[in-house]
């Protein structure tokens, strides 16, 4: 065997498949096997494990832990993005690193500050409604101490969970989420810090539907090209609509199955679904253990404050069976990205399909298997030559009056097998493609530009990649071009954000003059430091500034300044309110996306 390299064993391994080979020729004997060796499958001295956690077993998970048990030495992180955890969980805390507190608005922290260093989980429940300790219950799915003799076991088995918080009373805002999703990722992020290790996958059992946001995609992008992993849970509302962020791209969407593997009635379904999990089906005991057949995970006694256990149902559920699955996968392969990930799934390397044969939108790709995924991962160079397919940096550009008519793109590869760019075709006479930097494949970074000079209206087109092997891809181009009018449609309010504390304080609505300045005052403010945004709330969501809102920042969205109020009034004159997506980027993440809220109302998934 010239030129490759073999051990001893592997040598008798292959001497034995050639004396198997001539047996079999010879058709001397009626059966000629080969005499494997079998090992105990890996079954931990958790209380719980078996008994009661049925959904793990539908994974395939003892299976797994004979091929890994994560790393001892360098574990896998796993962030679980949610409403906190009981940090002195007797079958957690021992696998918890260092994580944050991303709530900024006091009135929902329920801790009585703004953001820290403490992801302790003090509860979400209000009157009557008793606190979820959702985030505990996810993180357990994901990181239960193993082998203690207690409880459950956490599917990435020797694994650290970095608990990070963003979801309070009221739910999260969008940037409190996206802020530690950053934060996670070891990206420059609210808090002025990073961990000292990132995340190699995030887990975000939370959504809400029909939310998307171009600023949230461009942080999911960046987050992914770090090489973490994100997961979330596809939704609860049982129906076609899009959650997010599990339908932002770079996003494996998990759906929910029951105890019989089907798809649980409440799991959402559409084409950004990529696979499902157990998240199971607290309306049924299909199995005739005398408990529902939901997920069994860590809760807090709320009466005691100790460490206890509860059943719970939904794709929240189910994300984290994911999450701990790929910390798996990390744990033998360090290096998967995204897009390697993706390929595997497609293919067919991470799952059991369900339902009808191939791709479906119930359950994406099938429901995860464990033991299938860490081989995967194990043997990802010797599984050949891997089918790719091109990737996109984004497959939205939006441009609008005020802002920008110029964005890049780029295009990679997943896979190993050799791809190019046969084609890019642009459907829009006021769209302009240009490379910038490509290689012989057609692969690098491109320029699209827009026109700049079109009448009032919303233009729409794409652009068309059409890769060697005849598959296309879509990048849809929007542009809004309009100029300022005099007169906004709907009420102009004016916020003071207290720079320490959060605290809003809300205006009446104000006038603006016909060169679109306002000029108001605000009586009774208190000492303090203050930004000030102001802007429409078009469809009385409670938050400021949404896109096709009018949005300003004093003096300037390119230069906010803090405001010392050291009297009980201010007065601000000729400032500028201009369309929310003329901001200038710098100005819309750093100052814009921490300020613009007056409310939030967001829902667990």
């Amino acid at each position: 065997m010239k030129g490759v390299n073999a051990n001893a064993q592997s040598i008798a391994k292959l001497r034995t498949l050639l004396e198997l080979k001539t047996l079999k020729r010879n058709k001397t004997y009626a059966y000629v096997d080969l005499n494997y060796w079998l090992t105990p499958l890996e079954v931990p001295t958790n209380d719980y494990y078996n008994s009661l956690t049925w959904h793990y077993d539908n994974i395939n998970l003892s299976q797994a832990w004979t091929v890994t048990q994560g790393s001892v030495a360098d574990p896998a992180i796993v962030a679980v993005v949610d409403t906190g955890v009981m940090l002195a969980h007797e079958d957690l805390a021992a696998n918890l690193v260092s994580g944050y507190d991303f709530i900024s608005s006091t009135s929902s922290s329920n801790d009585g500050d703004g953001i820290d260093n403490n992801p302790d989980d003090p509860g979400d429940g209000e009157g009557d409604v008793p606190s979820s300790y959702h985030g505990t219950h996810v993180a357990g799915t994901i990181g239960a101490v193993t082998n203690n003799g207690k409880g459950i076991a956490g599917i990435g088995y020797n694994v650290e969970v970095m608990p990070i918080r963003v979801l309070g009373t009221l739910g999260g805002s969008s940037y409190d989420i996206m802020q530690g999703v950053l934060y996670a990722a070891g990206l420059t992020n609210a808090s002025g810090t990073i961990p000292a290790k990132p995340a190699d996958v995030i887990n975000l059992s939370l959504g809400c539907d029909n939310c998307f946001s171009s600023s949230a995609q461009r942080v999911y992008n960046d987050v992914a090209a770090t090489g973490a992993l994100i997961v979330a849970a596809a939704g609860n509302s049982g129906n076609t609509d899009y959650s997010y962020p599990a339908s932002y791209d770079n996003v494996f969407s998990v759906a929910a199955t029951d105890f019989n593997n089907n798809r649980s009635p409440y799991s959402q379904r559409n084409d950004a679904v990529d696979l499902a999990a157990p998240g199971g089906d607290t309306s049924s005991d299909a199995n005739n253990d005398g408990n529902p057949d939901g997920v069994l995970s860590l809760f807090k006694d709320e009466d005691t404050g100790l460490s206890d256990y509860t059943y719970m149902q939904g794709t929240s559920m189910a994300s984290p069976h994911v999450a701990g699955v790929f910390a798996l996968m990390k744990s033998v392969r360090p290096s998967l990205t995204t897009q390697q990930v993706a390929v595997l799934l497609r293919d067919g390397y991470l799952t059991n399909d369900l339902n009808t044969p191939g791709y479906d939108t119930s359950t994406g790709y099938g429901l995860i298997d464990a033991y299938k995924a860490v081989i995967a991962a194990r043997d990802y160079d010797e599984l050949g030559v891997i089918d790719s397919t091109l990737t996109f940096s984004s497959n939205t550009l939006s441009f609008s009056t005020y802002s920008t008519y110029e964005s890049t793109f780029t295009i990679g590869k997943s896979g190993n097998a050799d791809i190019s760019v046969a084609s890019i075709v642009v459907n829009g006479s006021f769209i302009t493609v240009t490379s910038d930097s490509v290689d012989a494949n057609g692969l690098g970074s491109y320029t699209v530009s827009v026109a700049d000079n079109l009448p009032n209206g919303d233009y729409n087109g794409t652009i068309t990649v059409t890769d060697s092997a005849q598959r296309t891809y879509t990048i849809s181009i929007t542009l809004r071009e309009y100029t300022y009018v005099s007169t906004p449609s709907g009420l102009l309010y004016a916020l003071l954000i207290d720079v320490q504390t959060d605290e809003t304080i809300v205006s009446d609505f104000l006038t603006v003059d016909a060169n679109g300045r306002v000029n108001f005052t605000m009586n009774d403010v208190p000492q303090g430091q203050y930004y000030l945004i102001f802007g429409t709330d078009l469809d009385n969501d409670y938050i400021i500034c949404d896109e096709g809102e009018l949005c300003g920042v004093y003096p300037s969205s390119s230069l906010p300044e803090i405001i010392e109020v050291n009297s009980s009034d201010i007065a601000v004159e000729n400032t500028l309110v201009i369309p929310q997506n003329a901001l200038p980027n710098a100005a819309a993440s750093s100052v814009v996306g921490a300020i613009k809220q007056r409310g939030f109302k967001r829902h667990l998934n």
